[in-house]
C-alpha cells in the first residue's frame, strides 16, 4: 500500500511540474513576423504606402492585424517543400484582426503569404518549434 501511495504522490509531483513549466513555455510573448512586399490598397494612388499587415506568432496561434480595408484577402501557409497547409479567403473591409491556429503544424520553418486582388503579394518566414510536445517528449 505504501508503494501505491508513493507512486500516486510521484505522479502528482511530475504532473505538477508539466503543468508549470507548460504555462512557462506557453506565456512567452508573440515573435513579430517580418512582412515584405507590397499590397494594393482600395484607393491609395501607390503601392509604395508601408505595409498596412503585422502579424505575429507565439508557436500556436498567428495574430495577424490588418490596419486598413484591403477587400478580398488570401491568406496562405507553406512548409519548407512548398506545400500548401493552410488558406482561407477573407474580406477585409476594415481595421481588425484575425486569429490563425498553427497548433496542428510540425515543428519546422514556415512562409505566410498575403495576396489581394489589388496584385498585393506580402510574405513572412516564421518558426514553429512546436515546443509544447518537445516538452512532453522530455518527461
Amino acid at each position: 500500500m505504501k508503494n501505491y501511495r508513493l507512486a500516486f504522490f510521484f505522479f502528482l509531483f511530475l504532473l505538477a511540474i508539466v503543468h508549470i513549466a507548460v504555462g512557462f513555455v506557453q506565456s512567452e510573448p508573440p515573435t513579430e513576423i517580418d512582412l515584405k512586399g507590397k499590397i494594393g490598397v482600395a484607393g491609395a494612388k501607390s503601392l509604395d504606402d508601408p505595409i498596412p499587415i503585422d502579424a505575429s506568432t507565439d508557436g500556436q496561434s498567428i495574430f495577424i492585424n490588418f490596419l486598413t480595408a484591403l477587400g478580398d484577402v488570401t491568406i496562405s501557409i507553406y512548409n519548407v517543400n512548398g506545400d500548401l497547409v493552410y488558406q482561407s479567403n477573407e474580406q477585409i473591409t476594415s481595421v481588425q484582426q484575425l486569429l490563425v491556429s498553427i497548433a496542428n503544424l510540425s515543428s519546422g520553418s514556415y512562409t505566410l503569404v498575403f495576396t489581394n486582388a489589388g496584385g498585393g503579394y506580402v510574405y513572412g518566414t516564421f518558426t514553429n518549434a512546436n515546443q509544447y510536445l518537445t516538452l512532453i517528449h522530455l518527461f
